[in-house]
Protein backbone atom coordinates (compact mmCIF):
# COMPACT_ATOMS: atom_id res chain seq x y z
CA UNK A 1 0.00 0.00 0.00
CA UNK A 2 1.21 3.73 -0.95
CA UNK A 3 0.83 5.53 2.41
CA UNK A 4 1.90 8.93 2.95
CA UNK A 5 4.50 8.50 0.01
CA UNK A 6 6.01 5.25 1.14
CA UNK A 7 5.04 1.65 0.20
CA UNK A 8 3.99 -0.16 3.34
CA UNK A 9 3.21 -4.22 3.22
CA UNK A 10 -0.04 -4.94 4.08
CA UNK A 11 -3.20 -7.34 4.13
CA UNK A 12 -6.62 -6.55 2.73
CA UNK A 13 -9.82 -8.25 3.16
CA UNK A 14 -13.59 -7.47 2.26
CA UNK A 15 -15.62 -6.60 4.47
CA UNK A 16 -18.95 -8.52 5.39
CA UNK A 17 -21.44 -8.17 8.40
CA UNK A 18 -21.38 -6.18 11.35
CA UNK A 19 -17.53 -5.94 10.13
CA UNK A 20 -18.38 -3.89 7.13
CA UNK A 21 -20.91 -2.02 9.10
CA UNK A 22 -18.06 -0.18 11.47
CA UNK A 23 -15.75 -0.02 8.19
CA UNK A 24 -18.56 2.01 7.04
CA UNK A 25 -18.99 3.82 9.80
CA UNK A 26 -15.58 4.71 10.57
CA UNK A 27 -15.10 5.65 6.44
CA UNK A 28 -18.11 8.18 7.02
CA UNK A 29 -16.89 9.51 10.35
CA UNK A 30 -13.13 10.55 8.24
CA UNK A 31 -14.31 11.54 4.89
CA UNK A 32 -17.93 13.06 5.63
CA UNK A 33 -18.39 14.23 1.95
CA UNK A 34 -18.62 10.88 0.41
CA UNK A 35 -21.48 8.05 0.75
CA UNK A 36 -21.06 4.54 0.99
CA UNK A 37 -23.28 2.80 -1.34
CA UNK A 38 -24.68 -0.32 0.74
CA UNK A 39 -24.15 -2.30 -2.49
CA UNK A 40 -20.68 -1.34 -2.66
CA UNK A 41 -17.64 -3.91 -1.30
CA UNK A 42 -15.25 -2.20 1.17
CA UNK A 43 -11.69 -3.80 1.88
CA UNK A 44 -10.00 -3.41 4.83
CA UNK A 45 -6.55 -3.01 4.91
CA UNK A 46 -4.09 -4.42 8.25
CA UNK A 47 -0.99 -2.86 7.85
CA UNK A 48 2.44 -4.95 8.72
CA UNK A 49 5.69 -3.46 10.56
CA UNK A 50 8.68 -3.36 7.97
CA UNK A 51 8.55 -1.54 4.20
CA UNK A 52 7.21 -3.28 1.18
CA UNK A 53 9.29 -3.94 -1.95
CA UNK A 54 8.88 -1.02 -3.98
CA UNK A 55 7.74 -1.83 -7.59
CA UNK A 56 10.20 -0.61 -10.14
CA UNK A 57 7.82 1.74 -12.15
CA UNK A 58 7.12 3.28 -8.95
CA UNK A 59 10.23 3.88 -7.29
CA UNK A 60 10.86 7.62 -6.04
CA UNK A 61 12.87 9.37 -8.91
CA UNK A 62 16.58 10.29 -8.70
CA UNK A 63 17.21 14.02 -8.74
CA UNK A 64 18.97 14.32 -11.67
CA UNK A 65 16.23 12.34 -13.62
CA UNK A 66 14.11 15.33 -12.23
CA UNK A 67 16.39 17.86 -12.97
CA UNK A 68 17.22 16.44 -16.42
CA UNK A 69 13.15 16.37 -17.17
CA UNK A 70 12.14 19.57 -15.48
CA UNK A 71 14.88 22.01 -16.95
CA UNK A 72 14.45 20.64 -20.62
CA UNK A 73 11.01 21.07 -19.99
CA UNK A 74 10.79 24.96 -18.83
CA UNK A 75 13.59 26.03 -21.08
CA UNK A 76 11.68 24.97 -24.15
CA UNK A 77 8.39 26.54 -22.46
CA UNK A 78 10.03 29.79 -21.46
CA UNK A 79 10.90 30.20 -25.10
CA UNK A 80 7.18 30.86 -26.57
CA UNK A 81 6.83 34.00 -24.12
CA UNK A 82 10.49 35.15 -25.05
CA UNK A 83 9.63 34.66 -28.87
CA UNK A 84 6.06 36.44 -28.41
CA UNK A 85 8.12 39.41 -26.13
CA UNK A 86 10.47 39.77 -28.96
CA UNK A 87 8.47 39.47 -31.90
CA UNK A 88 5.16 41.52 -30.86
CA UNK A 89 6.43 44.53 -29.40
CA UNK A 90 4.86 46.38 -32.19
CA UNK A 91 1.50 45.17 -31.61
CA UNK A 92 -1.57 47.18 -29.62
CA UNK A 93 -0.69 46.63 -25.75
CA UNK A 94 -4.05 44.75 -25.46
CA UNK A 95 -2.94 42.18 -27.66
CA UNK A 96 0.11 41.97 -26.89
CA UNK A 97 -0.63 41.37 -23.53
CA UNK A 98 -3.06 38.61 -24.84
CA UNK A 99 -0.21 37.02 -26.69
CA UNK A 100 1.77 36.59 -23.50
CA UNK A 101 -0.64 35.41 -21.20
CA UNK A 102 -1.66 32.78 -23.79
CA UNK A 103 2.33 32.31 -24.42
CA UNK A 104 2.49 31.96 -20.69
CA UNK A 105 -0.12 28.98 -20.46
CA UNK A 106 1.96 27.12 -23.16
CA UNK A 107 5.23 27.48 -21.08
CA UNK A 108 3.07 26.34 -18.07
CA UNK A 109 1.78 23.15 -19.60
CA UNK A 110 4.91 22.13 -21.46
CA UNK A 111 6.70 22.84 -17.45
CA UNK A 112 3.88 20.62 -15.76
CA UNK A 113 4.08 17.72 -18.52
CA UNK A 114 8.14 17.64 -17.90
CA UNK A 115 7.16 17.41 -13.69
CA UNK A 116 4.49 15.30 -14.30
CA UNK A 117 6.11 12.87 -16.63
CA UNK A 118 8.70 12.13 -13.97
CA UNK A 119 6.04 12.50 -10.82
CA UNK A 120 3.75 10.00 -12.41
CA UNK A 121 6.41 7.34 -11.75
CA UNK A 122 6.06 7.31 -7.80
CA UNK A 123 2.51 9.01 -7.62
CA UNK A 124 0.44 6.50 -10.30
CA UNK A 125 -2.70 7.66 -9.08
CA UNK A 126 -1.99 11.45 -9.82
CA UNK A 127 -4.24 12.81 -12.05
CA UNK A 128 -1.86 13.85 -14.71
CA UNK A 129 -4.31 15.96 -17.01
CA UNK A 130 -5.38 18.13 -14.06
CA UNK A 131 -1.92 18.89 -13.11
CA UNK A 132 -1.01 19.71 -16.95
CA UNK A 133 -3.77 22.14 -16.70
CA UNK A 134 -3.31 23.56 -13.77
CA UNK A 135 0.06 24.33 -13.69
CA UNK A 136 -0.95 26.15 -17.55
CA UNK A 137 -3.86 28.24 -15.79
CA UNK A 138 -1.36 29.18 -12.67
CA UNK A 139 1.18 30.20 -15.42
CA UNK A 140 -0.63 32.26 -17.37
CA UNK A 141 -2.18 34.23 -14.02
CA UNK A 142 1.13 35.01 -13.18
CA UNK A 143 2.03 36.25 -16.38
CA UNK A 144 -0.78 38.49 -16.03
CA UNK A 145 0.51 39.60 -12.72
CA UNK A 146 3.60 40.18 -14.11
CA UNK A 147 1.89 42.38 -16.92
CA UNK A 148 0.06 45.08 -14.14
CA UNK A 149 2.97 47.36 -14.04
CA UNK A 150 3.31 47.63 -17.67
CA UNK A 151 -0.62 47.97 -17.75
CA UNK A 152 -0.77 50.88 -15.47
CA UNK A 153 1.68 52.70 -16.93
CA UNK A 154 2.25 56.58 -16.40
CA UNK A 155 -0.70 56.01 -14.04
CA UNK A 156 2.00 54.43 -11.41
CA UNK A 157 3.28 58.54 -10.86
CA UNK A 158 0.20 59.05 -9.42
CA UNK A 159 0.42 56.33 -6.39
CA UNK A 160 2.02 57.42 -3.25
CA UNK A 161 5.01 55.16 -2.42
CA UNK A 162 3.78 52.97 0.18
CA UNK A 163 0.79 51.77 -1.84
CA UNK A 164 3.50 50.99 -4.69
CA UNK A 165 5.56 49.18 -2.57
CA UNK A 166 2.84 47.40 -0.79
CA UNK A 167 1.68 46.54 -4.00
CA UNK A 168 4.98 45.42 -5.43
CA UNK A 169 5.10 43.16 -2.36
CA UNK A 170 1.42 41.73 -2.51
CA UNK A 171 1.82 41.07 -6.36
CA UNK A 172 5.27 39.39 -6.13
CA UNK A 173 4.44 36.83 -3.21
CA UNK A 174 1.15 36.20 -5.54
CA UNK A 175 3.32 35.51 -8.70
CA UNK A 176 5.60 33.10 -6.94
CA UNK A 177 2.92 31.51 -5.27
CA UNK A 178 0.16 30.69 -8.34
CA UNK A 179 2.49 27.47 -9.86
CA UNK A 180 2.84 25.96 -6.47
CA UNK A 181 -1.01 26.41 -5.17
CA UNK A 182 -2.28 25.18 -8.31
CA UNK A 183 -0.31 22.07 -8.30
CA UNK A 184 -0.09 21.56 -4.77
CA UNK A 185 -4.19 21.83 -4.76
CA UNK A 186 -3.66 18.42 -7.41
CA UNK A 187 -0.90 17.19 -5.38
CA UNK A 188 -2.87 16.64 -2.16
CA UNK A 189 -4.97 13.93 -3.55
CA UNK A 190 -2.29 11.39 -3.71
CA UNK A 191 0.77 13.38 -1.22
CA UNK A 192 -0.70 14.64 2.22
CA UNK A 193 1.35 16.88 4.14
CA UNK A 194 2.06 18.66 0.90
CA UNK A 195 1.94 22.27 1.10
CA UNK A 196 5.30 22.91 1.60
CA UNK A 197 5.42 22.72 -1.96
CA UNK A 198 3.86 25.94 -2.61
CA UNK A 199 6.53 27.85 -0.19
CA UNK A 200 9.58 25.75 -2.05
CA UNK A 201 8.08 26.08 -5.70
CA UNK A 202 8.14 29.92 -5.28
CA UNK A 203 11.36 29.76 -3.51
CA UNK A 204 12.70 28.39 -6.45
CA UNK A 205 11.16 30.70 -8.53
CA UNK A 206 12.27 33.29 -6.85
CA UNK A 207 15.56 32.21 -7.07
CA UNK A 208 15.49 30.92 -10.98
CA UNK A 209 14.12 34.93 -11.74
CA UNK A 210 16.90 36.44 -10.07
CA UNK A 211 19.34 34.04 -12.01
CA UNK A 212 17.88 35.35 -14.97
CA UNK A 213 17.91 39.24 -14.02
CA UNK A 214 21.87 38.60 -12.83
CA UNK A 215 22.61 36.90 -15.93
CA UNK A 216 20.71 39.21 -18.81
CA UNK A 217 20.62 42.34 -17.39
CA UNK A 218 24.56 43.01 -17.41
CA UNK A 219 24.91 41.65 -20.70
CA UNK A 220 22.18 43.42 -22.70
CA UNK A 221 23.12 46.25 -24.13
CA UNK A 222 21.34 48.57 -26.96
CA UNK A 223 21.87 48.54 -30.35
CA UNK A 224 23.45 44.61 -30.29
CA UNK A 225 22.25 42.89 -33.02
CA UNK A 226 18.73 40.85 -32.27
CA UNK A 227 20.78 37.12 -32.52
CA UNK A 228 23.18 38.44 -29.80
CA UNK A 229 20.04 39.60 -27.73
CA UNK A 230 18.49 35.82 -28.34
CA UNK A 231 22.04 34.08 -27.22
CA UNK A 232 21.94 35.87 -24.08
CA UNK A 233 18.12 35.32 -23.27
CA UNK A 234 18.57 31.72 -24.22
CA UNK A 235 21.56 30.91 -21.87
CA UNK A 236 20.08 33.23 -18.96
CA UNK A 237 16.50 31.29 -19.87
CA UNK A 238 18.53 27.82 -19.52
CA UNK A 239 20.07 28.84 -16.44
CA UNK A 240 16.77 29.92 -14.66
CA UNK A 241 14.80 26.92 -15.88
CA UNK A 242 18.35 24.48 -13.98
CA UNK A 243 18.13 26.55 -10.94
CA UNK A 244 13.93 26.02 -10.85
CA UNK A 245 14.77 21.94 -11.24
CA UNK A 246 17.37 21.82 -9.24
CA UNK A 247 15.68 23.49 -5.97
CA UNK A 248 12.37 22.10 -6.68
CA UNK A 249 13.71 18.56 -7.31
CA UNK A 250 15.08 18.64 -3.61
CA UNK A 251 11.56 19.51 -2.84
CA UNK A 252 9.94 16.17 -4.43
CA UNK A 253 12.77 13.85 -3.35
CA UNK A 254 12.05 15.70 0.48
CA UNK A 255 8.30 14.92 -0.01
CA UNK A 256 8.53 11.38 -1.63
CA UNK A 257 10.42 10.22 1.22
CA UNK A 258 14.04 10.40 -0.27
CA UNK A 259 17.03 10.46 1.98
CA UNK A 260 19.78 12.05 -0.49
CA UNK A 261 19.43 13.41 -4.22
CA UNK A 262 21.21 10.42 -5.54
CA UNK A 263 18.70 8.14 -4.02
Amino acid sequence: MLLDGRWRPATGHVATGPARAAAARRYRNAFPAHTVPDGDELVVFTLHDGTAPVPPARRVPRWRTWFAWVTVGEFIGFATPAGVGALFTSWPAVATAGALIAAGAVEGAVLGWAQVHVLGRALPALRRARFVTATAAAAALACAIGLVPSWVGEGLLDIPVWALVLGAIVGGVALLATIGTAQWLVLREVLPRSASWILTTAGAWAAGLLMFTAVATPLWHAGQPVALVAAIGAGAGLLMAATVAALTGLAVLRLLGATSPGS
